[in-house]
């Protein structure tokens, strides 16, 4: 048991980890429309370059931990839709709030929406890559998930 909770602490935070990394790519992406635009395309989308970069970490790092507390016990595409759908809804809505405050969280359908509209392909796109890492950080033969 206590070995078991300990993989997923450190999956969870492996993961956390991987979503920071996304929120950077992201971050870095807004700071060249920032750098090039101004604010313009931020204020016309209803949020700051500030809180658009706040909503990247906040949504990269939660949905990395929940994709990581999960991914000890998914397996086959079936798991990988449902990884990638908890990865993302976290992100759309830490967006939905950056643009319309606690409104945008009351609005639950467009986000779970959005986050199934993309998380499906997000997961199916990394399927592989989160087994093969898996795999290897824990043993595949100590793996609760199965093999794929």
């Amino acid at each position: 048991m206590a070995k078991t909770l300990l993989r997923i602490l450190l999956s969870a935070g492996a993961m956390a980890l991987f979503g920071v990394l996304i929120a950077t790519g992201l971050s870095l992406w807004a700071l060249a429309v920032y750098a090039n635009r101004g604010a313009a395309p931020f204020a016309h989308n209803g949020t700051t370059f500030l809180r658009a970069v706040s909503a990247y970490y906040v949504g990269g790092l939660l949905g990395g931990f929940a994709v990581g507390v999960v991914l000890p016990f998914l397996h086959g595409r079936l798991g990988a839709v449902i990884g990638g759908v908890i990865a993302v809804i976290p992100m759309y809505a830490a967006v939905a709030y950056t643009i319309e405050g606690p409104a945008g969280l009351r609005d639950w359908r467009i986000w779970i929406f959005a986050a199934l509209l993309v998380g499906v392909p997000v997961g199916l796109g990394y399927r592989r890559m989160f087994s093969d890492w898996y795999d290897a950080a824990f043993g595949d033969d100590q793996s609760p998930r199965g093999h794929t």
